[in-house]
């Protein structure tokens, strides 16, 4: 007799049958989600601790470049990434002034369906047209 064990990968899973015998699983802490991604991410642009608002340091003009994780890693960029931008244009700062560049390290180029999961519909549109 088998004991099937599921274990999570990317999106999916991957299923093993262990055959009967002693084994432990392990499990990982999964903190408290203490609220939507999107709020959090514009309480604490609007509340930095120790140091000014990102909209009252950045000037009209100044170039920034955002990183971003690949799709190898399970950051929820979709969410963070418009509060920020929003904070940015509260500065002042033009789309125009904005490069998203994905940190893919030694991993393959990613796709545009990819990208656009990454950052979501509104920064990558399907026109095609995007910097990322």
């Amino acid at each position: 007799m088998t004991n099937r064990v599921d274990l999570p990968y990317g999106h999916t899973a991957l299923s093993l049958d262990l055959p009967d015998a002693e084994y432990c699983r392990l499990l990982p802490r999964r903190p408290p989600v203490l609220a939507a991604t999107p709020d959090v991410a514009s309480a604490a642009l609007e509340n930095p601790i120790g140091a000014p608002r990102l909209a009252d340091v950045m000037r009209p003009g100044e170039r920034i470049a955002i990183v971003i994780s690949d799709v190898t890693r399970p950051c929820p960029t979709a969410d963070l990434l418009p509060p920020l931008l929003a904070e940015l244009a509260r500065a002042g700062v033009g789309d125009e002034d904005i490069l998203i560049v994905s940190g893919l390290g030694s991993h393959r180029a990613q796709s545009d369906e990819e990208r656009a999961r990454l950052v979501g519909p509104d920064i990558f549109p399907a026109n095609g047209v995007h910097r990322l």
